[in-house]
């Protein structure tokens, strides 16, 4: 089955949200495109005219990089707390 490319603006509100937010915690940090071959569900949503964006605040130490989308994909328990943190933030800003 074949789908669009999954491409959103980043000429956005929700965009310039998570920029504000990342910048607000990790000063030096910088939001990209991912160019990775990650699958995601996200061409449903654009399928039908809502941006969106495969995001996830999480530090993943340099020795823990072999984990991510392994087998045995683990993550930290403080990455998922900073996770949950900041998309909360980030909700709560673009919708009040």
């Amino acid at each position: 089955m074949a789908f669009n490319p999954a491409v959103s603006s980043k000429e956005t509100t929700l965009f310039q949200v998570i920029e504000f937010v990342i910048q607000e915690h990790f000063p030096e940090s910088r939001i990209m495109p991912n160019g990775g071959r990650v699958f995601t569900d996200s061409h449903f949503f654009r399928g039908i005219a809502i941006e969106c964006y495969s995001f996830n605040p999480v530090i993943i130490p340099i020795g823990d990089r072999r984990g991510v989308y392994s087998n045995n994909e683990c993550i930290s328990i403080e990455n998922i707390r900073r996770s949950v943190r900041l998309t909360l933030k980030i909700v709560e800003q673009v919708v009040y």
